[in-house]
Formats: structure tokens, sequence, C-alpha cells
């Protein structure tokens, strides 16, 4: 079964037609982009898109420069990280290297992961480090453990 979706504002990605009104979709598959008028396809369904954008579907592999290098530099690099013991033996490194009272900060871990399926809390973290402040970001950064320090 073909559907042509029409009367929309379609962003095609390509230089050398930018722009469309309508497009055919046949099994999953885009057939054909242009105006309604282009597509004479019996048996076809007509969704109206009633002026809304139809942008392309896209993967977006990229990478965030100034975590790579934070990583790379000064901070500890969790990813990858499968129990909370493992995360407190790097902390246990990294305050062999850093004076007391000076932050520890990591990023990558995921409690998904995790063979204790839990975040890190203050007591996990506490005992390997009650002289440093520790500040542990998940992976996607809009979550953090910390120490009591």
């Amino acid at each position: 079964m073909t559907i042509i979706y029409h009367n929309g504002i379609v962003l095609t990605q390509n230089r050398r037609q930018t722009l469309a009104s309508a497009f055919a979709v046949k099994d999953g598959l885009i057939t054909g982009v242009g105006k309604k008028e282009d597509f004479n396809i019996s048996n076809a369904t007509y969704f109206d898109l009633n002026g809304r954008t139809v942008l392309p579907g896209f993967n977006d592999a990229h990478i965030h420069l100034w975590k790579v290098g934070q990583l790379g530099a000064f901070i500890l690099d969790l990813r990858g990280i499968k129990t909370i013991q493992a995360i407190r033996e790097e902390i246990k490194k990294a305050v062999t290297n850093v004076k007391a009272g000076r932050w520890i900060i990591g990023r990558g871990f995921n409690e998904a992961v995790l063979q204790e399926k839990r975040m890190p809390v203050a007591s996990d973290l506490d005992e390997v480090s009650p002289n440093h402040p520790v500040y542990l970001i998940r992976t996607c950064a809009h979550i953090a453990a910390v120490n009591s320090k």
C-alpha cells in the first residue's frame, strides 16, 4: 500500500530539491518526493500534513570533544565499570595522586549496568575518600553521586 503525505513542508536535504510539499511511502520506504499532483497512484491513501514540517530520519553519530578531553586528561573515566566496588577502586587510585581537600571527579558510570543495580551513595564513597570531595557524574550527565565531604 502506498501513502501520499501532502500539504506539508518537506525538508528533503537534497541540494537539487531542498523543499517539497508531498512525498510517497510504500512498504516503509520513500518512493517519491514532490507535489501532491506528481503522484497518480491508484489505491493510494492520502494523509494531509496540514502544513506541518517533515524532516528526514537521521542517525546522530557524534562526539563531545570536551567530554573526551576531560576523560583523557583530568577526570576518572567510569565508562564500562560493572560494580560499585570497581568505582571505589578507581577513587582509591585517584586519592593517592590528589592532595587532601581537592576534588575527585568521575564520569560515565551507569547504575543500570552495575551489578548492584543501584546508584552509588555517599556511604559507598566516604570510606575510600574521607578527605576529598567526590563528584561522580552518571553517563547521561543529568545525575551525580557524591560523598559526604
